[in-house]
């Protein structure tokens, strides 16, 4: 139930925070001022998506979010949690399981689109894009295969 509430919450905030740019007519100004107004519109397209996922879906198991996480995250030989869990299927790594994780993913996300903004009025802009994106998937990358569990080739649970 809470995660509905939330969900609404999310939906109704983001959704009021886009109805609000596209009367104004998006963002104005300039600089650092600009910045923020197209940061704010992220984020509230975020608050929508999210939103309405919770919204949609509900409240899952009835158990908490950190309850969840902590049956999730499994530990490392140092007895570390991952925060990033194996995939069942194929290979790489699911959604972080640790508050650890959520901020790292957050962080490569703000970081990917402060850079692509900044790459907005470079003369090399196409060339410039990809070649920042495909160097910040491999940070990612990076950052999963350190702080998560060993990848290898899966195929589900063959145990039942």
């Amino acid at each position: 139930m809470r995660n509905r509430i939330f969900g609404a919450i999310g939906l109704l905030w983001g959704g009021a925070i886009l109805v609000r740019a596209s009367v104004v007519g998006g963002p104005v100004g300039n600089g650092a001022y600009r910045a923020g107004q197209i940061t704010a519109l992220a984020f509230a397209g975020l608050l929508v998506l999210v939103g309405g996922y919770y919204l949609i879906r509900g409240g899952g198991s009835g158990r908490s979010p950190g309850a969840r996480a902590a049956d999730a995250a499994t530990t490392s030989p140092g007895g570390n949690a991952y925060w990033f869990p194996a995939k069942r299927y194929g290979w790489g790594w699911g959604p972080p399981v640790t508050w650890q994780g959520w901020v790292a993913v957050s962080l490569w996300a703000a970081m990917v689109v402060a850079g692509l903004f900044l790459l907005r009025h470079n003369p090399y802009r196409p060339a410039a894009s990809i070649a920042f994106v495909v160097i910040m998937g491999g940070v990612l990358t990076l950052v999963c295969y350190w702080k998560g569990e060993p990848p290898k080739w899966r195929w589900g649970d063959r145990s039942g």
